[in-house]
C-alpha cells in the first residue's frame, strides 16, 4: 500500500512530461494549473488548511499569465492564418 502512494506522484509527473512532449505547452500548461485547485481541495479536506493570502495572490498571478499567454497565442495564430 505504501509503495502505491509513493509511485502515484512519480507516474503522474511522467504523464505530465509526456503530455508536454506530445502537445503544445501553451495548450497543456493551463490544464496543468488545475493542480493548484486539487492541492487546495486536498489540503482543506485532509489537513483542514487553506492557503494564506499571499499564496492566493501568487496563484492568481500564475493563472492570469496563463490566460494572457493562451490569448496571445490564439491571436497570433489568427494573424498567421490571415496572411
Amino acid at each position: 500500500m505504501r509503495s502505491g502512494r509513493m509511485e502515484t506522484p512519480y507516474y503522474a509527473e511522467l504523464m505530465v512530461i509526456k503530455a508536454l512532449e506530445i502537445g503544445l505547452a501553451v495548450v497543456v500548461a493551463p490544464v496543468h494549473y488545475s493542480i493548484m485547485i486539487w492541492a487546495t481541495v486536498y489540503g482543506w479536506l485532509l489537513f483542514g488548511q487553506l492557503p494564506d493570502f499571499w499564496t492566493w495572490i501568487g496563484a492568481a498571478i500564475i493563472v492570469a499569465t496563463g490566460i494572457y499567454t493562451l490569448n496571445r497565442e490564439r491571436l497570433a495564430a489568427r494573424r498567421a492564418q490571415a496572411r
